[in-house]
């Protein structure tokens, strides 16, 4: 009923599967390396001077125009935005800590702000 197994023939059948398995396990280490290149790309770009220094410029001029909100909803809307631009700042300037820290929670408005609705 069945064939006896012999080397000869587990090489055979097996053989038969081998280039193919090389081939499909080579494109997953080529497509696994080249996402990797590209998150990695994206995180060098995100931390770059030029990128950061463009989300502090954004935080404080959303910070500055807080004062002059017609009423709390828009306050908090500017609250809101300069809370989410903090929140991708690797290095807080030191005259915003502060503002920070008490009006600022996992970039969204703190619950216990004076911003908060």
């Amino acid at each position: 009923m069945y064939d006896d197994v012999t080397p000869h023939k587990v090489m055979r059948e097996t053989g038969r599967w081998f280039p193919a398995a090389v081939v499909a396990v080579a494109a997953l280490l080529v497509i696994g390396l080249g996402v990797t290149l590209v998150w990695r790309q994206n995180q060098l770009y995100q931390g770059s001077y030029a990128v950061q220094q463009a989300d502090t410029d954004a935080m404080q001029r959303a910070i500055g125009a807080i004062p002059s909100a017609a009423d709390k909803a828009q306050a908090n809307a500017d609250a809101q935005e300069a809370c989410s631009y903090a929140a991708k700042i690797t290095i807080m300037p030191p005259g915003d800590k502060d503002w920070v820290a008490q009006n600022c929670l996992a970039g969204a408005v703190a619950p216990g702000s004076r911003y908060a609705k």
